[in-house]
């Protein structure tokens, strides 16, 4: 147990290795090479989509709630006007029924 005891106390005595580096001289700087990357449509308004604010995130949002209450309306719109004409289809085929009906009674009486 004392050459543990010995092994143990010369470890702790011995000084830290120290590392000495020389100074090298200073590099100028290097130019950094550029390349040009050109972002595809879709790209670029991921791009926008995911660098926009919470402000303009709330203005898209009431731009994009009023264009589907436009076409909303457009389709009302069009569902009355399809009713209407569906309407007068039906009216004007029971004037044309009844229209019949009053020429088959006079042909038959002449």
């Amino acid at each position: 147990m004392s050459d543990l005891v010995s092994a143990l106390a010369q470890t702790q005595s011995a000084p830290p290795a120290v590392e000495v580096r020389q100074k090298s001289a200073p590099q100028p700087p290097q130019a950094v090479p550029t390349d040009t990357v050109e972002l595809s449509s879709a790209a670029q308004a991921a791009l926008q989509e995911a660098s926009d604010t919470s402000t303009q995130t709330e203005k898209d949002a009431d731009t994009s709630d009023v264009q589907k209450q436009t076409l909303l309306d457009q389709q009302n719109q069009a569902l009355l006007a399809l009713q209407a004409q569906v309407l007068l289809d039906q009216q004007d085929a029971a004037n044309v029924a009844a229209v019949q009906a009053d020429a088959a009674h006079l042909h038959v009486v002449a």
